[in-house]
């Protein structure tokens, strides 16, 4: 993926702001391409874990 194609999936303009989902697999390979775009400590954060559901829909811990 080349820089403008990152950053338009990045830009907070397009939807008020973009989560990305990744396997676990994927996860060091996303964050080279992000530290190779000079985007550390911006498109490097994560915020959430999936995991199978269960009785509820929603857990928070």
């Amino acid at each position: 993926m080349d820089a403008k194609k990152l950053l338009t999936l990045c830009d907070p303009q397009t939807s008020g702001g973009l989560l990305i989902s990744l396997r676990k697999e994927a996860l060091n390979d996303y964050l080279k391409l992000v530290s190779d775009f000079g985007l550390s400590g911006i498109a490097d954060v994560q915020i959430g874990t999936m995991v199978a559901q269960t009785e509820k829909i929603v857990a928070v811990k």
